[in-house]
């Protein structure tokens, strides 16, 4: 890669740290990165909700960022959007004029379940033109699969966390109570409202476990109700990676329950592979991401989506279980440090990007898929 040359990342709806790898490798080769997120609307939203002005500048200095991309070109453009809405139309200009690597994890093209399945047949050909050749990652196998069919040449990258920051807590650490921790956004569809199931049901037979929730969302007021009803929740709310990796090292397990709905599914689930370089065991819903990331009985445990009888005998079993807690938390860390990683993932994304910017402007990459296995 041209250590001249910089790097935008497009993001419609993923955090940066799904891109921590990447930019590790353009740090260390001293590339220029150019972040932007596209969710305009949303963020307005959010900001105006929770009288945020930060929000508001934000999203002004990206649209000027996203001004300034439409008008340059021979750049390095890694794209995360969805399918199939209209900035499939903006993937198709960029890559006429910079070198496109499109970023998805997103599945199920063929099938009707896409984000924006609009029913338009001239946005599905911009899309399926943009994508035909073009260098692609997809965050597990099943996504990688996905874009094939649908003409893109893709690789599968997993995201990547770092084993530095996120790592086991003293073994002999004395807690009041073992806790049961839920990582990510505070809605219907991360199975919040079947964890609080499952907390009434244990705190009603004298289960001791508290159930501690870290993230933001409209369900807040929800658990807020549950806890000043008497049962033992704990709500963290938004927190950074310093308090996330902390919060990690003092749970006995993470509990990830995801549900999928028309239009998402939990499609990797980067709390899974945080809680794995944190040595903790996991119990997630068998939804795309977490069928590939977990290996049952060895790295954490796998229940049927929406069985709120399953995620409780599952977290009693673990629970009870300190041997076969033990022998999951150093299983998990193995697996955090040998394939999620942000060194080994980075050394994937140096790959993807040493090939890109050998491609022609615009045109497929170079060499087809030949190039890949020389």
């Amino acid at each position: 890669m041209n250590p001249q040359s910089d790097i935008t990342i497009l993001s419609e709806a993923g955090m940066w740290r799904h891109y921590e790898a990447l930019l590790r490798v353009c740090r260390n080769r001293g590339v220029p990165v150019v972040q932007c997120r596209l969710n305009f609307t949303r963020r307005i939203a959010a900001a105006a909700a929770k009288l945020r002005p930060g929000g508001l500048f934000s999203c002004v200095g990206d649209l000027g960022r996203l001004l300034r991309l439409l008008v340059g070109s021979s750049r390095i453009v890694v794209a995360g959007i969805a399918p199939f809405g209209v900035w499939g139309v903006l993937l198709w200009w960029l890559r006429q004029r910079n070198r496109l690597v499109y970023h998805s994890s997103w599945i199920d093209w063929r099938r009707g379940r896409v984000p924006r399945n609009r029913n338009s047949g001239i946005l599905e050909r911009v899309w399926g033109h943009t994508l035909s050749g073009v260098e692609a990652v997809g965050v597990t196998a099943k996504a990688a699969g996905e874009l094939s069919d649908f003409g893109a040449d893709p690789i599968p990258i997993p995201h990547s966390v770092d084993v530095e920051r996120f790592r086991p807590g003293p073994e002999n650490a004395s807690r009041a109570r073992p806790a049961a921790l839920f990582v990510g956004r505070l809605v219907p569809q991360k199975g919040v409202s079947l964890i609080l199931e499952v907390a009434a049901h244990l705190h009603s037979e004298g289960v001791d476990v508290e159930f501690w929730f870290a993230g933001e969302g409209p369900l807040e007021k929800q658990l807020a109700e549950s806890r000043d009803a008497g049962l033992p929740l704990t709500i963290l709310g938004h927190l950074d990676a310093v308090g996330l990796a902390d919060v990690y090292r003092k749970a006995e397990l993470l509990i990830l329950p995801s549900i999928a709905e028309r239009g998402w599914e939990e499609l990797f689930g980067i709390a899974l592979v945080e809680a794995f370089a944190s040595g903790l065991p996991v119990i997630a819903s068998d939804c795309v991401g977490p069928r590939e990331i977990v290996d049952p009985e060895r790295t954490g445990l796998l229940i049927p989506q929406g069985d709120a009888q399953a995620l409780e005998r599952a977290v009693k079993r673990l629970l009870a279980d300190e041997p076969l807690r033990r022998k999951m938390a150093g299983e998990c860390r193995r697996e955090a440090e040998t394939v999620y990683s942000v060194e080994v993932v980075a050394a994937r994304w140096t790959d993807v990007l040493d090939r890109t910017s050998r491609q022609r402007l615009g045109s497929d990459r170079a060499g087809g898929s030949d190039a890949r296995s020389r």
